[in-house]
């Protein structure tokens, strides 16, 4: 009986000890793809960044040939941030002039790559637009309209690491060359906006108040970097893509007619940046463009333009 309660005493201690080893192997494992993923293990790469922005969410509903636009106040921004090779984090703070007639804004925007996968996700909600009808010309502020959107992004770089949505990310650490590179991929969309109809601003047909879809598609990408020499370089970085997208649009509390689902995405992104020691300027201008079918007769279009200059101070110096 003795042997017996030993025998079940020590089985049960080695599997006790079996478990705790392989719980220390899964943290390990995680541990290092999180290390791999996210972290520079090259301290020469980090470094801190200021910037000053235009940033507009603006969004039309064209119907029958005509355009209702819905364009937000106050676009400027600055902002401080984080860069590395392998990840971009900045955060901006919107300056208010036009204190009458103010957006409420909150943007998020975080770009990330490793070798030969880059993803670039962002998040806007704006609240405040002004609408204009270029039927009727008439213009009118309306603090209740909201407007959500938010995108990601994902390529794979088929014939180059350096895929170049920013040049400061290939350059900051060493010289580089002109080279250029290609990536496939896919996109994902989600929009929610409210309150859109006025009734100064009446649509031609359709008095759509509520746009709630997502939805996403294929993607494909090109892009090049060009060295200018003395530390001066220039990017340029296209993407589109088609896929489709679940809509709900609501016309003063009644459902609209349903519509196809065809999504479009254009991106471009053009950069110039200057590297010189411990020190860089970047100049980027980005723009996104997303386009969708309401009805027979509307069309939503999005457009979301970014133009940044920043300044960045590489953190540690090399030699030091």
């Amino acid at each position: 009986m003795r042997r017996a309660l030993l025998l079940i005493f020590l089985a049960v201690m080695a599997l006790k000890a079996h478990s705790q080893i392989e719980e220390v192997k899964d943290t390990i494992i995680v541990n290092r793809f999180i290390d791999s993923l996210l972290i520079d293990r090259n301290k020469y790469n980090w470094s801190l960044r200021a910037f000053t922005n235009i940033r507009e969410h603006r969004f039309f509903i064209n119907d029958n040939n005509q355009s209702t636009k819905y364009i937000p106040n106050n676009p400027w921004g600055i902002g401080i941030g984080f860069a590395s090779k392998k990840i971009t984090l900045d955060v901006a703070f919107n300056i208010k002039t036009d204190k009458e007639d103010p957006t409420s804004k909150f943007n998020i925007k975080v770009s990330y790559q490793n070798k030969k996968h880059f993803v670039d996700f962002f998040l806007h909600r704006y609240e405040g637009f002004n609408i204009y009808s270029g039927s009727e010309d008439i213009s009118i502020f309306n603090e209740d309209i909201t407007s959500l959107s938010s995108g990601i992004n994902y390529m794979y770089i088929i014939n180059n690491r350096r895929f170049h949505d920013n040049a400061f990310r290939s350059v900051i650490a060493h010289q580089s060359e002109t080279s250029y590179s290609f990536g496939i991929g896919g996109f994902g969309y989600l929009i929610r906006q409210s309150d859109l109809y006025v009734d100064a601003i009446p649509l031609n047909s359709m008095p759509i108040e509520d746009v709630k879809g997502s939805g996403g598609g294929l993607l494909a990408g090109a892009s090049g970097l060009l060295s200018i020499g003395s530390g001066l370089y220039a990017s340029l970085n296209l993407q589109g893509g088609a896929g489709f997208m679940y809509k709900k649009v609501t016309e003063q509390n009644e459902a609209a007619p349903e519509s196809d689902n065809w999504l479009f995405q254009l991106r471009s992104h053009l950069n110039l940046a200057y590297v010189k020691d411990q020190y860089y300027i970047n100049l980027n201008f980005n723009l996104r463009h997303y386009q969708t079918d309401l009805s027979a007769e509307a069309t939503h279009k999005m457009y979301i333009t970014d133009a940044k200059l920043v300044f960045g101070y590489k953190i540690f110096r090399k030699g030091m």
